[in-house]
């Protein structure tokens, strides 16, 4: 039975695109969706895929900025951009992200010898993104006109709770540290016996006692980051002669950030495709236009991910293995 259960799991993440996107095709007029392909701006594409690599940009900054907070040390610009190129990689084979999440972690503990730091910043990072997302979502929702306003009422309500419960972990992040920490030092116990840096709990704590402009740029950077991503966006339906608001993509885009939270599926292949058409749906997109930009997202994503296997010194189940490595710790970090 124990091993039963890891096995349907991992069936059910691996079919579950498949047949996610088998009932959407049954579902969409195939010809208009080749139609809306084919008369798509090519340009405008290209120029909605260039904004990828800005997003990742800006990700990246933030990710340095926390990093930085709470090992209280400078980190370089380019390693920061690297090294979450390349966990966007590793992330794409895992549910939710999670492997992009341990990846940066390995690497900023290797290069700092600050495992534990590392962790405060993704969980700050987390944190942020959730309340930038909500907050957005909120803001935006008494703006915006929906076919169906129960649904848009719900989405509402649910980012409302989100906006509490992110603002709440970031007032609480020094006693949430304490349960992060032992999962941190039960994951990573044989790398942090020779790891002087402190303790989640004792980072957050410190940083709120010295200083918040390092979580005020990171929660600006989170602004931004969606920002960028809804210009992106917007770019897309251009491209494919939908005149949509840009209030719109802003307004879907947190929400599309929730969903793909959600450990579902390879890469949330098929769960993408669907919440493109349910959500741009509540707004008149026909679904085989949501179809064609969500698409259009997927191959920026590929975009990504081909840059951070490029950028990776090794292949990337070497770098998977080079994660796990019991000696990861025990290298001197560069001066």
């Amino acid at each position: 039975m124990k091993r039963a259960l890891p096995l349907l799991r991992r069936i059910v993440f691996w079919s579950l695109p498949v047949v996610i996107l088998g009932l959407i095709f049954q579902k969409i007029d195939v010809v208009q969706l080749q139609q809306s392909f084919a008369q798509a701006n090519g340009w405008l594409v290209a120029a909605g895929l260039a904004y990828y690599p800005l997003v990742v940009g800006i990700g990246a900054l933030r990710w340095r900025t926390l990093l930085g907070c709470f090992a209280r040390r400078r980190v370089e610009w380019g390693f920061a951009l690297r090294h979450y190129w390349i966990g966007l990689a590793l992330g794409m084979f895992g549910p939710a992200s999670i492997g992009w999440d341990v990846y940066r972690i390995a690497a900023g503990g290797r290069r700092y010898n600050a495992y534990r730091a590392g962790a405060a910043a993704i969980l700050t990072e987390k944190l942020l993104a959730l309340l930038t997302s909500a907050l957005l979502v909120v803001l935006l929702y008494p703006l915006l006109a929906f076919r169906d306003p129960g649904a848009g009422r719900m989405i509402f309500l649910s980012a409302g709770v989100l906006l509490a419960t992110a603002g709440a972990g970031l007032w609480m992040l020094q006693p949430a540290g304490r349960w992060v920490d032992r999962l941190v030092a039960f994951y990573l116990k044989d790398k942090l016996d020779a790891n002087p840096a402190p303790s989640i709990s004792a980072a957050a704590d410190d940083r709120r006692r010295t200083s918040t402009r390092p979580l005020t740029m990171a929660f600006l950077l989170s602004l931004l980051n969606l920002l960028m991503a809804a210009i992106g966006n917007q770019i897309f339906f251009r491209a494919v002669h939908c005149p949509l608001p840009f209030a719109v993509n802003l307004f879907v885009l947190p929400v599309l950030y929730f969903i793909f939270l959600l450990p579902i599926s390879f890469g949330s292949l098929g769960i993408r495709e669907g919440a493109y058409i349910l959500l741009y749906g509540l707004f008149g997109v026909p679904a085989e236009t949501a179809l064609v930009v969500s698409f259009f997202n997927l191959l920026g994503v590929l975009l990504n991910n081909l840059i951070g296997a490029l950028l990776a010194p090794e292949t990337l189940a070497g770098a998977a293995k080079q994660m796990n490595s019991p000696g990861l710790a025990k290298e001197n970090p560069p001066a």
